[in-house]
């Protein structure tokens, strides 16, 4: 077992709208996140996890995400499961639980247009 608290945290901002806290869990298997959106994200394009599957929870606010070029409402309470090499854009205003597997690391995300 392991607890990590939020003191604990990585704060880094994706961009002038996406702000992460990532929660060290030590582990390459799998990395957690909470992430606040207030915008668009990316600003331009969509991004890409070349490896990394990710399972999204909402826990507050709502919004949009294109996945393949599909628009789906999200809301509080709804997962999205988004699988690697899959093209994705978020809007809107949440809060959300990002787990991914493999832990995630930059060198593996990519904005593309």
């Amino acid at each position: 077992m392991k607890i990590i608290h939020k003191n604990q945290t990585r704060k880094f901002k994706n961009s002038e709208s996406c702000l992460a806290f990532e929660y060290p869990l030590g582990s390459k298997k799998m990395s957690g996140a909470v992430v606040n959106l207030s915008g668009r994200y990316p600003n331009e394009g969509k991004m890409v996890n070349l490896e990394c599957a990710e399972l999204v929870y909402i826990i507050s606010g709502s919004g949009y995400i294109s996945v393949n070029n599909k628009r789906n409402k999200i809301s509080k309470g709804d997962m999205i499961l988004i699988k690697p090499k899959e093209r994705v854009f978020w809007e809107g205003k949440m809060s959300t639980l990002a787990v991914s597997c493999p832990a995630w690391n930059s060198k593996q995300h990519k904005i593309i247009e």
